[in-house]
């Protein structure tokens, strides 16, 4: 269904790394919920590391993140502007 392709195509669209760090975490958590927070804690930890996270979350901010207005009315929008951007 159309759906279930625009989740595959935004889920295609995540950085791969973070995409395997949020598998690595649920498959710990379905173990164990304690293991789950410190595979979870490990893998912000490492995702982060790098500062690759600092130009989404500048537009994250940018288009209304940690507002209410932004978070309760603009939802997708903030999605949006986590994924990279095509170039034009």
């Amino acid at each position: 269904t159309a759906v279930v392709h625009d989740l595959a195509a935004r889920i295609a669209a995540m950085p791969p790394s973070s995409v395997a760090a949020v598998k690595r975490v649920v498959d710990r958590s379905l173990a164990s919920f304690d293991d789950g927070l410190v595979a979870e804690t490990d893998a912000f930890g490492a995702l982060t590391a790098g500062g690759l996270h600092i130009v989404r979350m500048e537009r994250f901010l940018e288009a209304g993140g940690q507002t209410r207005e932004g978070e309760t009315d603009h939802w997708d929008a903030l999605v949006e502007a986590m994924f990279d951007q095509p170039e034009p």
